[in-house]
């Protein structure tokens, strides 16, 4: 999720990514707009599922462009292990924990209005390990389906990431890329982490294509394969299983999303404001829009 800030030059502006980081946040809203209860009057299981996929394939679109903008800014850069992780901290972090705690404390009115001060006081107490959890981005380590602010679930790996990353500059020299690379796809065939995560390498590895000019012939390989992957997955069942099987969605939405990503890298495309500003803003949307959810839902029932 972390915002494109690129050389704006006319060769230079890659303004197709824009556009996808715009579409794909826009289809995490849809799909929690749909299946949140209160929302849309008997929703239809089939269309639920449907969206559950596509926002999943929204986020995998998600950690392939991180891994690929962490290279491209880093090489145009040159920061400093420490002045990489304070700064992705930076655009990540304030907004989040402001989000989360938000939610806190709505839900402690909630429960002052329900229990009163003593159950409200309770409930927090109870709780405070997993607002801490989340906080500190460690749900996941901790055993928690996911954080206080849903959204968060993916930021956690995020963070991960960049902590490989900033590692990866410090004691990898030139080749820190490949490092990173590496410790991820360590990490996650020894199954210390998801093998979601190979998506950033994946990611990784298309800027490094990109710097060599190879990412063109890397998406007439990859996009005609696309269509193919997803008509065996429609075939096969198997986009039942993708959000409780890494193996799954990495097949079946993370390659078809890596060729999309491909062919966005490959698009010359032309200025569409609203658009543009929807991507800038796909962070603020994809962090805060459960938020706003839950607001909605319990002001106008």
């Amino acid at each position: 999720m972390e915002p494109l800030r690129m050389a704006q030059t006319s060769q230079d502006k890659l303004l197709s990514l824009q556009y996808v980081r715009a579409l794909a946040a826009l289809a995490v809203v849809v799909f929690h707009c749909y299946a949140t209860r209160g929302l849309v009057f008997a929703p239809d299981p089939r269309v639920t599922e449907g969206l559950r996929v596509v926002a999943a394939a929204a986020v995998d679109i998600f950690f392939i462009l991180s891994g690929f903008v962490m290279v491209y800014t880093q090489q145009r850069a040159n920061r400093a292990a420490g002045d990489f992780m304070v700064q992705r901290l930076a655009r990540i972090v304030p907004l989040y924990w402001f989000s989360t705690m938000l939610l806190v404390l709505v839900l402690f009115i909630g429960n002052l209005a329900g229990t009163g001060l003593h159950g409200a006081l309770h409930q927090l107490g109870q709780t405070r390990n997993f607002i801490g959890s989340s906080l500190l981005f460690a749900s996941h380590f901790l055993h928690y389906p996911y954080p206080v602010l849903l959204p968060g679930w993916s930021l956690e790996y995020e963070i991960l990431f960049y902590a490989i990353f900033a590692l990866a500059i410090r004691f990898g020299g030139r080749a820190h890329v490949a490092v990173a690379m590496a410790a991820l796809a360590l990490l996650c065939l020894s199954g210390l982490l998801r093998l979601l995560c190979l998506e950033f390498a994946a990611g990784c590895l298309v800027a490094l294509l990109y710097q060599r000019g190879w990412h063109v012939k890397a998406a007439m390989a990859l996009v005609p394969l696309a269509p193919l992957v997803v008509t065996l997955g429609v075939l096969r069942g198997a986009y039942a299983f993708v959000n409780s099987d890494d193996l799954y969605r990495l097949a079946y939405c993370g390659v078809p999303m890596l060729g999309l990503f491909l062919a966005a890298l490959t698009l010359s495309a032309g200025r569409h404001p609203r658009l543009l500003l929807l991507g800038d803003a796909s962070y603020s949307i994809y962090v805060g829009h459960c938020l706003w959810l839950y607001l909605f839902t319990r002001l106008f029932p």
